[in-house]
């Protein structure tokens, strides 16, 4: 990461353990990545019983007011880094900043295993109850163990959500969010 620029800030710590539906408990932890440029960076390792069973970096570069335009996933697949990426607008079929604000919709992306509505609103819950910032990286990151949801997918559908949370508080439930967006 050193050489795109980052560096590893070891003073913004998260750590979540969940356990999901196939019953399986998973722990992790991340880092934050600091970066000179308007973009945000986190370190992510997840743990099965006491192994690593994913490391992967998180990039999200943003205009001068901080809205996401672009995601890059870097994730460790034994000796070798696997990348992802796209624009956010893309991923989220076109949706701007503003578009996401007057309409409070978010993008009809359907998730890997889970129907559309449901992972609506686990991400809206998610923005809700443990933000939007570090953590939020880490939830995708469990979430992707089990392709519950893909990586970029995750990134972006949490990304809008974390918008229009961020407008629009959690006032509204995440089903009145994500029925105003038709997934449910």
């Amino acid at each position: 990461m050193d050489s795109k620029g980052y560096k590893l800030n070891q003073t913004e710590i998260a750590g979540m353990g969940a356990t999901l539906n196939n019953e399986t408990y998973y722990e992790a932890v991340g880092l934050t990545l600091d970066s000179k440029h308007n973009s945000t960076g986190a370190l992510i390792a997840v743990f099965e019983n006491d192994k690593i069973v994913k490391v992967r970096a998180q990039i999200v570069e943003r205009d001068e007011t901080g809205y996401p335009l672009s995601i890059e996933l870097l994730t460790v697949n034994g000796n070798t880094i696997v990348s992802e990426s796209g624009e956010v607008s893309d991923i989220l079929n076109g949706k701007t900043k503003a578009s996401l604000i007057s309409s409070a919709t978010l993008a009809p992306i359907t998730p890997r295993a889970m129907d559309a509505c449901t992972a609506c609103k686990l991400l809206v819950d998610g923005a809700c109850n443990i933000g939007c910032g570090l953590e939020m990286a880490i939830f995708c990151a469990v979430l992707g163990i089990p392709a519950i949801i893909g990586g970029l997918t995750c990134a972006a559908i949490a990304t809008a959500a974390c918008i229009v949370v961020g407008e629009f508080g959690c006032e509204p439930t995440a089903l009145d969010l994500c029925r105003e967006a038709e997934y449910c």
